[in-house]
């Protein structure tokens, strides 16, 4: 099935404007707060994609995050899940789900996730906790990890998302390989 849905184009659905994308964080920033408001001592995972071109979600991509991020639940915070949510958009599948677990282990825990396989770097998973009423966020750097490499020339990958070193074909064929 994996193979037919390659053959049919993964990267085709609903386009989506910058606009779209922008008014999308937003809303999820006002879900993060109120989720945290919700479970004060806990710390919120923030799961989305990193899809390079217009087209941020289509079938294909909803099962495909669905079933990852079902197994990172079952595989490591099964027994540690105080709320969670999903919300298969337009803009890009995206998770929510409070755990009692501490921020910086759970930010090991997810960083392994990505490492495990190919697709786990298309993964962005934040960790989120509140701190004096506001939103904090662990990072790589926090844990005295290197940025994130490309997964085409391995250079940082926020440098060459910035400078758009590679072309959306080229990422596309990439993930497709991955597959």
């Amino acid at each position: 099935m994996l193979l037919e849905m390659c053959e049919n184009n993964i990267f085709e659905g609903q386009k989506v404007s910058l606009i779209e994308m922008l008014d999308c964080r937003e809303k999820r920033v006002y879900k993060q707060t109120e989720l945290l408001e919700n479970y004060p001592n806990n710390t919120l995972i923030c799961a989305t994609l990193n899809l390079p071109g217009e087209v941020k979600n289509n079938d294909f991509w909803s099962e495909a995050f669905i079933r990852h991020t079902d197994f990172l639940i079952d595989e490591s915070f099964s027994n540690k899940i105080c709320a969670g949510k999903v919300d298969l958009l337009k803009t890009g599948p995206e998770r929510l789900i409070v755990v009692d677990e501490s921020p910086i282990k759970t930010k090991e825990i997810l960083i392994a996730f990505e490492n495990k396989q190919k697709i786990g770097r298309l993964f962005d998973l934040d960790v989120i906790y509140l701190e004096d009423s506001q939103l904090k966020q662990v990072s790589r750097q926090d844990l005295g990890l290197p940025p994130r490499k490309c997964f085409i020339c391995e250079d940082v990958a926020k440098n060459c998302s910035r400078s758009r070193k590679h072309s959306i074909i080229e990422m596309q064929q990439e993930m497709v390989n991955w597959l």
